[in-house]
């Protein structure tokens, strides 16, 4: 069935994203097991009905797997951090942090009652000072786009990281700032509006909200918690998500 958001809108910026060095060089779908056996697909089981197969290059794009990973695939548990049960992806690459290992969970969330939808928990991504600039703003662009086409709902995270944090530790988590840039939003309780007081603020229920109006008070004052990525057509989530991208590109730094 034809999709008009996806051929007007996301093929094209797609396209875009698949000509950057970092996609053609990191984003090919060639990994490998943790045995060290390239991995040409991958069966996908109790997420649907019936399982499904992926060849390499989607799964690479759809969990943010970049090219030479060692990667385990499994279905797990609901893990102690408050990730979901689902088919986890874990991998290791030379841009992830020492000690680290990255995990992407593709799962079925419950929205309303009786209505369950195809979601992605980013668990844990911890790139180190070899990753290349923007590497995962690509990664997140082309996770993102594959995840609408193969009709995921919504991507969910932990959004790691304060302001208080940041300011006193340069190498500190900054989730909390950076994945609001790529459309994640989170509601707001008054207590965290608290901090450093602002009036224009006081009636802001989204952390998005606070961003279109003081953005470097939530930079600032921000802390951790839950967000998403509303992945329907037409979202909000869409609109910052491609204006960033919009932004990345023009700067060709890519």
């Amino acid at each position: 069935m034809a999709d008009d958001y996806f051929d007007t809108t996301l093929t094209a910026m797609e396209q875009l994203l698949l000509g950057t060095k970092i996609a053609v060089e990191h984003f090919n779908g060639r990994f490998h097991s943790i045995h060290g056996e390239p991995i040409a697909e991958v069966e996908i089981r109790g997420l649907w009905d019936h399982a499904v197969v992926m060849d390499s290059t989607t799964v690479a794009r759809l969990l943010m797997i970049p090219d030479s990973s060692s990667v385990a695939f499994g279905k797990f548990a609901e893990q102690e951090d408050g990730a979901p049960a689902g088919f986890s992806a874990r991998f290791c690459n030379a841009y992830t942090r020492d000690d680290e290992t990255n995990s992407v969970i593709a799962f079925m969330d419950n929205d309303g009652a009786m209505v369950s939808i195809e979601s992605l928990y980013v668990q844990r991504i911890m790139l180190n000072v070899l990753a290349p600039k923007y590497f995962c703003t690509v990664a997140f662009g082309l996770m993102a786009i594959t995840a609408y086409r193969h009709g995921f709902r919504k991507i969910s995270l932990f959004a790691a990281g304060s302001g208080k944090e940041l300011a006193g530790d340069p190498d500190a988590l900054a989730g909390y700032d950076v994945w609001p840039k790529f459309g994640f939003d989170a509601p707001l309780m008054r207590v965290d509006l608290q901090r450093n007081a602002l009036h224009a603020l006081k009636d802001c229920q989204s952390v998005q909200e606070v961003l279109a109006i003081v953005p470097q008070w939530w930079a600032d004052n921000g802390t951790p918690r839950e967000m998403h990525f509303d992945l329907t057509a037409d979202s909000r989530s869409w609109d910052i998500l491609l204006d960033y991208l919009t932004a990345m590109l023009d700067k060709g730094e890519v």
